[in-house]
């Protein structure tokens, strides 16, 4: 597929203008053509999650957007390289993986790219959460683009069993495979989730694997500010049987069954408990319908740590990687 970069000021890489066309009426054709193609033909390339892209490739740069609005009164474009107003960045470039989208807004989160540009596929991609103004820098995550209508960022991936506490960026959040125990869970999302979201847990029982042993989405639920709070003794996850669990019961979904529970479908139980206390750090799990902690351990649901016991669709693992990922809801 052709790409055309701006040729003389009046000219986009996806069609031109008028005063242009009138006196070079050829290279519009040309130019419209290549936007054809690029709408109708070639797609995005970036890889499944669960498959080769977990091992921290690049997303595609290919995008169907049209990336050189006109952004001002004065004349310039989304393209031309000066970041004018109405723009937050312009690289001269129609990559959405490097922080600065095609339509020169600054990429905040994988569910932002994959609302702006919904052809973009897993892989992965460069996001700001505070945006331009904010004090952090843009980090590289790995974005989920296919799993239950895309738009996960990945916040924890370690070969270690996760405690429930915030901590800052590390290299393995590219990745479904990561090299070394990471026990905090990135909290640079805060910035973008300011109350509830949608946040998900999987977990390979192989460090080195490609299919998920355990994908469980959870909707509409504050869990990813609490994890985020601070220290685990910061953070009381569904704790003390019951006492912290939080009603009501979250909708959620068995990503790798398809099973769906509605909001307010109670657990098994009558609830979930996370953690014996709220400093437990040998606590962490999760589970699809049963009660979390000291619950039926070979159902295929449970995720996390009980009592220093690893588990990753069974128990008593002596190695896996578990994840966690989140979507903003707006």
């Amino acid at each position: 597929m052709h790409r055309f970069l701006p040729l003389i000021v009046g000219i986009a890489h996806t069609g031109c203008w008028v005063p242009h066309c009138e006196v070079f009426p050829e290279h519009c054709v040309a130019m419209e053509i290549s936007a054809g193609e690029s709408a109708t033909g070639e797609t995005a390339t970036g890889e499944s999650v669960t498959g080769e892209s977990a091992t921290g490739e690049s997303a595609s740069d290919t995008s169907t957007s049209e990336s050189s609005t006109d952004t001002t009164s004065g004349g310039g474009f989304c393209g031309d390289g000066v970041v004018d107003p109405g723009e937050e960045c312009d690289d001269q470039d129609i990559s959405n993986s490097d922080g600065c989208l095609s339509n020169c807004q600054t990429a905040r989160s994988c569910k932002h790219i994959r609302d702006s540009f919904p052809i973009e596929g897993s892989g992965v991609y460069r996001i700001d959460p505070d945006g331009p103004e904010g004090p952090e820098s843009s980090q590289s995550v790995l974005c989920d683009m296919d799993t239950d209508s895309g738009g996960w960022t990945l916040v924890a991936s370690s070969q270690a069993a996760l405690d429930d506490a915030g901590g800052g960026y590390h290299v393995d959040l590219v990745t479904i495979n990561p090299a070394a125990g990471h026990l905090a869970v990135w909290d640079g999302m805060r910035p973008r989730i300011v109350d509830r979201a949608d946040i998900r847990f999987t977990c390979l029982t192989d460090p080195g694997g490609s299919l998920f042993n355990v994908d469980l989405s959870f909707y509409d639920i504050g869990w990813y500010r609490e994890i985020t709070t601070g220290d685990d003794a910061d953070s009381c996850f569904s704790e003390s049987d019951g006492a912290g669990d939080d009603q009501p019961t979250p909708a959620r979904r068995n990503n790798l069954t398809g099973v769906a529970l509605e909001a307010g479908d109670l657990w098994n139980a009558g609830f979930l408990e996370g953690e014996d206390t709220c400093a437990d750090t040998s606590d962490f799990t999760v589970d699809f319908d049963d009660r979390g902690k000291d619950s039926n351990e070979s159902d295929g649901t449970d995720w996390g740590e009980d009592d220093g016991i690893l588990k990753c669709g069974s128990s008593n693992l002596s190695s896996g990687a578990w994840h966690i990922w989140v979507r903003e809801i707006e």
